[in-house]
Order: C-alpha cells, then sequence, then structure tokens
C-alpha cells in the first residue's frame, strides 16, 4: 500500500519540479559555429514577444522584449512571464558572424522549450599579395579577386604590379575551402586560373598571387 502511495506522489514531485512555473515561458539552447560544430561564446540571443493582431492584417504584432547572452559553450537560457504572449519568436547574432541557418524560431508562450538552437557562420578574411615578377610589356594586367562576389575582380594593369589587400566579411566564411579565380594576360594571351584555400573562422589567411 506504501508502495502505491509512493509512486504517484513522487510522480507529482517530478512534474512540479520539471514544469514552468505558471504563466512564465522558459526557453534554452545553444549558438553553434557552423563548421566545427563548437559553441559560440557571447552571442546576442534576441527574444521577440508576439501577441494576436488588431484586425487590421497582421496575423501577430511582435516586439523584441529582451535580449540574453551564451555562455562559454555557447548555452543560453530565458525566462518570462507570459502575459497575453501567444508566441516568442527567437534569432541569434553576434559580431563578425553571418546570418544563421534559422532566420529565427518559435517557442509557444506559457511552456517550457528546449533545444532552441542556431548555427551561426563565422567569418574569415584572405590577404592577398599580387605581384608582376614576369613582365612582358606594359600591356600585362591580372584581373584578381574583387571585394563583392565571385563575379567581380580587381583589375591592375602594367608591369610594376606589387599589391597587397584583404577581402573578408560575408565574402569568405571560416571552416570551409573558399574558391579564388583570377585572370592573367601577358603577351596578348589571356588565361584564367582557379584555386581554393582553407579558410580559418574570425582568421585571416595569406595568400600570394605572382604573374
Amino acid at each position: 500500500m506504501k508502495r502505491l502511495l509512493f509512486l504517484p506522489l513522487g510522480v507529482l514531485f517530478m512534474l512540479c519540479f520539471m514544469a514552468c512555473h505558471k504563466g512564465s515561458t522558459e526557453v534554452s539552447g545553444t549558438v553553434f559555429e557552423k563548421g566545427s560544430g563548437k559553441g559560440v561564446a557571447n552571442a546576442s540571443v534576441i527574444f521577440s514577444e508576439c501577441v494576436p493582431g488588431d484586425g487590421t492584417g497582421a496575423s501577430a504584432i511582435c516586439i523584441d522584449v529582451a535580449t540574453v547572452q551564451t555562455n562559454a559553450n555557447g548555452e543560453y537560457t530565458f525566462a518570462k512571464d507570459s502575459g497575453d504572449a501567444t508566441e516568442y519568436r527567437i534569432r541569434a547574432e553576434k559580431k563578425n558572424y553571418g546570418k544563421p541557418t534559422e532566420v529565427f524560431q518559435t517557442a509557444e508562450a506559457g511552456k517550457c522549450t528546449e533545444d532552441i538552437n542556431f548555427t551561426l557562420p563565422a567569418f574569415a578574411w584572405i590577404k592577398f599579395h599580387v605581384k608582376n615578377v614576369n613582365p612582358f610589356d606594359d600591356g600585362d594586367w591580372i584581373a584578381a579577386p574583387g571585394a563583392l562576389n565571385y563575379a567581380d575582380e580587381y583589375y591592375f594593369f602594367g608591369k610594376d604590379v606589387d599589391i597587397t589587400y584583404v577581402l573578408g566579411g560575408n565574402r569568405y566564411l571560416g571552416n570551409s575551402n573558399q574558391k579564388i579565380t583570377y585572370g592573367i594576360k601577358k603577351n596578348n594571351i589571356t588565361k584564367w586560373k582557379g584555386d581554393s584555400v582553407f579558410c580559418k573562422p574570425l582568421d585571416t589567411v595569406f595568400y600570394e598571387i605572382k604573374y
């Protein structure tokens, strides 16, 4: 008889311990770095509280109400009295990281929700050194990687090219091989070449183009 009484009481105790406080929303998760799977420390996780729309066309009205920072392991927790909210929309960001794979995630108001995770791509940089070491004439040129996207190039003309510049941000992403394409013209002959370089996250790699 004691066993029959004990088990329900134990179950009730566990349910009470694990449940959210009445009227409270509790969310937890991790922000990961794309490619490495490491937790991203000090990332901002932003919570927008959503209430039903006012009947003028918007199904919901959402306003940012809180920002929490991830710990050293990329983990975060959030708790708030829900009030009239129906859900929370959640997004993550950090300086020198791109937009997450998940634009935003949602959690139902008044409930405990775990494993609301995000994956942020880290930016990387490439320092280019472009040098004409075998000049032919003043008609030489090179079309080296440019600032905007893979279709753009910086054109350098003449025999005395010796320049260093850095590209990065959302142009190159860490933990991945990045494609490099450049064109060379010498003696009225134009050739295009391709290569790739592995970029470390939040770091700068050196790449030399000699022509």
